[in-house]
């Protein structure tokens, strides 16, 4: 995969990056950042002097909590989605079940039907046998 070197702006600073990921896509994680930095500035209103680390720890924690949120909901969705997965298996399970049992029983009903028809045209024979015998 070709390694992209893009230049974005972060917290005021210019950072080269380089990854696999395309330009737009490192773009869209500094820009986060940067609306985290926002964010963190707007509640607390501290001066600038502000500890640069202790502004970036709390951009972290911000990301990472946005992180576990979304992590948690796409496991809780996934796991409901798992559910009716299971439900609509075991239900398919089920009328495949119910399914063979029906062409047992068809295939049952359909000897049954052959037996009743040989059955039938013997009798049908013996009585033409019979009626011809008291014509002659």
């Amino acid at each position: 995969m070709e390694r992209n070197t893009v230049e974005v702006v972060i917290g005021g600073v210019v950072y080269t990056l380089v990854s696999d990921e395309s330009e737009e896509h490192i773009q869209k994680i500094a820009s986060l950042i940067n609306k985290k930095i926002t964010d963190i500035s707007n509640l607390n209103p501290v001066p600038t002097t502000i500890n640069n680390n202790l502004r970036s720890l709390h951009v972290m924690i911000n990301i990472a909590d946005d992180y576990v949120k979304l992590n948690d909901r796409y496991e809780e969705e996934t796991s409901e989605h798992h559910d009716q997965f299971e439900q609509a298996l075991s239900k398919i399970e089920e009328l495949v079940l119910e399914n063979s049992a029906y062409e047992n029983e068809n295939r049952t009903l359909k000897q049954r039907v052959k037996t009743l028809a040989d059955e039938l045209e013997r009798t049908k024979k013996e009585l033409d046998e019979y009626i011809e015998t008291f014509d002659n």
